[in-house]
């Protein structure tokens, strides 16, 4: 898989065996969490919103999912609710944005910074699409939240979740990347993982989301 000069390749997640591996990869992740417990096996199952949003892995050359990474457009605080599960406690200038979850790696390469490489992707994503922000939930003492804050993430205390689907460890803050943070916090990714990224390419074309004009859309408060 790819040409002898790279370890593998970043994708968007198509076909059976794909999302088979997928699903393997998130369950093994997700058991081994220290922050959280599944509570349901939709945790980690392949549902409707995976179909519908963004899902990009990371492969090796024999087609083995090492780290994967699903983010969804949601145009309004409304839709970032209804993804999260959780009170989104953002201004109206942070949408529309990119939802970011699901992510999982491989516990035998961990902290090598796929988790990253992926996130570097989307927030290119992000900035070509001209979003608000990118968004996320992380627990509390994560080891990815030091990057996180490098990269000029805000942080705010989610008050309520009603994610049926874990049973948290650890309190859990809503994680936004401005609009006005991007360009910097993809320089930073770049400069501090630049061989990950020529060793894992992303092949597929520009990423498409489901926006003709995403500056046409804003927060509807209610």
């Amino acid at each position: 898989m790819g040409k002898s000069s790279t370890d593998g390749l970043i994708t968007l997640v198509r076909g059976k065996e794909q999302i088979a591996a997928i699903e393997a990869l998130r369950k093994e992740a997700y058991e081994r969490a220290q922050e959280f417990q599944v509570a349901r096996k939709e945790a980690w199952s392949w549902t409707d919103a995976d179909a519908k949003g963004l899902v990009l892995a990371v492969w090796d050359r024999e087609g083995r999912a090492l780290a994967t990474m699903r983010g969804i457009f949601a145009p309004n605080r409304t839709e970032a609710q209804n993804q999260l599960e959780c009170i989104v406690p953002l201004p109206p200038a942070s949408f529309p944005t990119l939802v970011l979850e699901k992510a999982a790696t491989d516990g035998r390469i961990a902290q090598r910074g796929l988790n990253s490489l992926l996130r570097y992707v989307f927030i290119e994503t992000a900035i070509q699409h001209k979003l608000g922000s990118v968004i996320g939930a992380v627990f509390e003492g994560a080891p990815r939240n030091k990057t996180l804050v490098k990269l000029g993430y805000q942080f705010s205390l989610v008050e309520r979740m009603w994610d049926p689907n874990f049973n948290e460890h650890r309190p859990v803050h809503i994680v936004a990347l401005p609009r006005k943070e991007m360009a910097m916090a993809s320089l930073m990714l770049r400069n501090e993982f630049e061989n990950i990224i020529e060793r894992f390419p992303y092949r597929d074309s520009l990423i498409q989301l489901p926006i003709a004009h995403s500056d046409e859309v804003r927060d509807v408060e209610s």
